[in-house]
């Protein structure tokens, strides 16, 4: 994002010198509204003229341009701690996004995954999850995605999981629905399959250090014996859960029936065992899982009824951290590290939970009229990332925010997207660019 230049502007006999967001006006002599006054040619014993009143006198002394009205759509959320203490953010002015420079704030690195695989996630040891090519089925006219590892090392060859017996049916299609989620070494993911009978389901899998892959939950399960109003089997078949994983379970929304929705209880959040299998109920009535390094989060109704017209962001079996208004636009999109991160079409904010501290960044109006807007960020180990016009035609400018040291950038070309954020390390498709191409840095933060 470039800092806002300086210009001049003239209204009528004003002018308005800016630089960068300061905004200085000078009036021309004798100026006391939009036209210059007669030039008094009476005598000295002739009757005063009476002063002008005041409202006469007052003229717009600038208005604000978009530096500081994006500063001021920041602070003008109307967050509060759950003792009702208005937060103050931390905001990133637009005039100090820098572009990020190679060599100074990030170093490239051989890219670790062949051209014929899609990077997805990276393990705690620097593997990463990866996405093989597609492989057709007995008939010919359907298709399996296959998934493994590569590296940590560059010349480490791509080792694919072993899914034997793990989705339905020996000629069955099926396809990754959604991203991966990590818990040190393993791996979790949705898979959406069409069986040999025609059956439509999903599961939830997991694959160890090993590679093995075993079925943690799936679409086929009877979920009313978890939750009476849960929606299971047949009636739940469309769009299998997002996971995310933390501490050895996995944790994944279910929705409720008829009868729970219209009482506001639309959605319940199970977890479960990535080993042992054991489920709970954690909340009823919540949305937005994420999961920091250390607690799972969600946003839903005050649960103690407090706040009226606020919802919260709370800690799941725990404490509510933070309050925002019922419709706020503001969405829990995931987390970097301890922090939480949140974003809505005018602005991208980082929530450290524990410290109560807010970092806050203004986003940009879309190039493109008809694009629908901005979309969501996504937080990694570390950074949190976005793109404020991510429909536009010949590539997006992504930005990384760094919460800790409440500094953002913006990348240095024009990106497709960026795919991996991870342990300090972003892979990103570079608009125009061969194939699908990915170019893998090291973050210098």
């Amino acid at each position: 994002m470039a800092a806002y230049g300086g210009g001049t502007v003239s209204t009528g006999r004003r002018t308005a010198i800016t630089a960068g967001g300061l905004v200085v006006v000078l009036l021309l002599a004798g100026c006391t509204g939009d036209a210059r006054p007669p030039v008094d040619t009476r005598s000295a014993d002739a009757t005063p003229l009476p002063a002008p009143e005041p409202e006469h006198t007052r003229v717009p002394m600038w208005t604000p341009g978009p530096t500081v009205a994006s500063e001021q759509t920041v602070r003008a959320l109307e967050l509060s701690w759950p003792d009702g203490t208005p937060v103050e953010i931390e905001v990133v002015a637009p005039a100090a996004v820098v572009r990020a420079v190679e060599g100074e704030d990030f170093l490239p690195f051989a890219s670790p995954v062949p051209s014929t695989t899609w990077p997805l996630a990276v393990l705690g040891d620097g593997s990463m999850v990866v996405r093989g090519e597609q492989i057709a089925t007995e008939d010919g006219e359907r298709w399996r995605d296959t998934m493994g590892l590569v590296g940590p090392q560059v010349e480490e060859p791509y080792r694919p999981f072993d899914m034997a017996g793990v989705v339905p049916g020996s000629e069955s299609t099926s396809t990754l629905a959604g991203t991966v989620a990590v818990d040190g070494q393993r791996s979790v993911w949705t898979m959406e399959f069409e069986a040999d009978d025609g059956a439509i389901g999903w599961q939830v899998l997991t694959a160890d250090e090993d590679g093995a892959v075993s079925v943690v939950a799936s679409s086929a399960e009877d979920w009313g014996a978890v939750h009476e109003h849960a929606l299971g089997g047949p009636s739940y078949i469309n769009g299998g859960p997002a996971p995310i994983a933390l501490g050895g379970r996995v944790y994944l929304s279910i929705p409720l029936d008829d009868a729970a929705m219209s009482s506001g209880y639309g959605w319940m959040l199970v977890s479960r065992g990535l080993v042992d299998g054991d489920t709970r109920v954690e909340e009823v009535g919540v949305w937005d899982p994420v999961a920091t390094s250390d607690a799972v989060y969600v946003r839903g109704e005050s649960a103690d009824g407090a706040g009226d017209g606020m919802t919260e962001i709370r800690r799941v079996d725990g404490d509510p951290v933070l309050l925002l208004p019922a419709a706020s636009p503001m969405v829990l999109d995931g987390a970097a590290g301890e922090w939480l991160v949140l974003s809505s079409p005018e602005a991208v904010l980082a929530v450290h939970p524990t410290d109560r501290r807010v970092v806050g960044v203004g986003r940009s109006t879309p190039t493109d009229p008809e694009s629908p807007g901005a979309g969501h960020a996504s937080g990694g180990s570390d950074l949190v990332v976005w793109s404020d016009d991510p429909y536009a035609k010949h590539g997006s400018t992504h930005f990384v925010l760094d919460p800790d040291a409440a500094a953002v950038w913006g990348l240095p070309s024009l990106l497709d997207d960026v795919v991996v954020n991870s342990h300090g390390i972003l892979g990103w498709m570079e608009s125009g660019g061969p194939g699908r191409s990915v170019r893998y840095v090291r973050w210098r933060s």
